[in-house]
Order: structure tokens, then sequence, then C-alpha cells
């Protein structure tokens, strides 16, 4: 007890403090509350389909299938002159 002598002290010590604390948690989540209530946490992304398949400018790992059954089995997008040109490199 903050106050054994005064146990009414105690009781309104502890109020104050919640209510302190109340106010300051109030007072902290208003800008967020008002930020979502106007919508402005929605964002717009515009995405633009590419050309050509983009290739690393750095290879890490050299574990690639360089065969033509490799490149067979991965599909027809690895089966394109600037794709064989960049594995041209790497033999």
């Amino acid at each position: 007890m903050l106050f054994p002598a005064f146990p009414s002290v105690s009781s309104l010590a502890k109020s104050c403090l919640f209510t302190v604390c109340a106010v300051g948690w109030l007072m902290q989540s208003l800008p967020a509350l008002f930020l979502y209530m106007e919508g402005a946490d929605i964002v717009k992304r515009r995405s633009v389909p590419a050309q050509h398949l983009a290739l690393p400018h750095l290879l890490f790992c050299n574990r690639f299938p360089f065969t033509q059954v490799g490149l067979a089995s991965l599909g027809a997008q690895f089966n394109r002159d600037f794709v064989l040109a960049y594995l041209r490199q790497w033999y």
C-alpha cells in the first residue's frame, strides 16, 4: 500500500495513475487512428510487365544446368537468345 494509514489516498493514487496512463496511451494512439480513418495507409502500386527476362548482374552460385537437356527441363523461358548468351559467358 502506498499510504497505509490513509486507504482512500492509496485508492486515489491508483486511480490517478491509471487515468494518466490511459490518457497518455490515448494521446499516442490518436495520430495513428486519424491516419487510419483517413485511409492514408492505402498504397497504390503500379506494375509494368517486363518485356524480357531480367538477368542478374552478379552471380553468387554457379550451379545452373547449362546442358540442353537441363535447359529444356526448365521450360521455354530459358531457351531464348539473351539467356543463352548469358549462359555462354559461364562455360
